[in-house]
């Protein structure tokens, strides 16, 4: 199986250590801190990040290196991403570029927010973390 890695940055970060996150966990090796060029913001409990061009904009999250494929199936339905979910789905699963902390660039699964943001409250540090 090839290397697939995915950025998380909110609820399934390794903080949270709720059901999602350990079923991860037990799918998956932590490979380290990483940031991505986007916005985040507050829906209800949880992030939604969209891309930014602007360089200041970053979200800080996680990748996890995914040892077995089939859990991202699960993680799709946490998200509620996919044919069975409402259209348009809240988020969607693309492939994009995180930084890591050792500035090496690494291709990995994101979920983007595919709603307007308009009224929703940024996070300026871009750290679900830290609020």
């Amino acid at each position: 199986m090839k290397n697939e890695f995915l950025f998380v940055y909110g609820t399934l970060r390794k903080f949270n250590n709720n059901d999602m996150h350990k079923l991860l966990n037990c799918n998956s090796d932590y490979i380290g801190e990483a940031y991505y060029k986007g916005k985040l913001y507050r829906v209800d409990d949880y992030p939604a990040l969209i891309p930014s061009k602007d360089p200041r904009d970053i979200v800080i999250g996680e990748v996890y290196r995914l040892k077995n494929i089939d859990v991202i199936k699960e993680i799709d339905r946490y998200e509620e991403y996919g044919e069975e979910f409402p259209t348009p789905n809240e988020f969607i699963r693309k492939k994009d570029f995180v930084t890591m902390k050792d500035k090496r660039k690494r291709e990995c699964f994101i979920y983007f927010y595919n709603r307007k943001v308009d009224g929703l409250f940024q996070i300026k540090s871009g750290d679900f973390l830290a609020g």
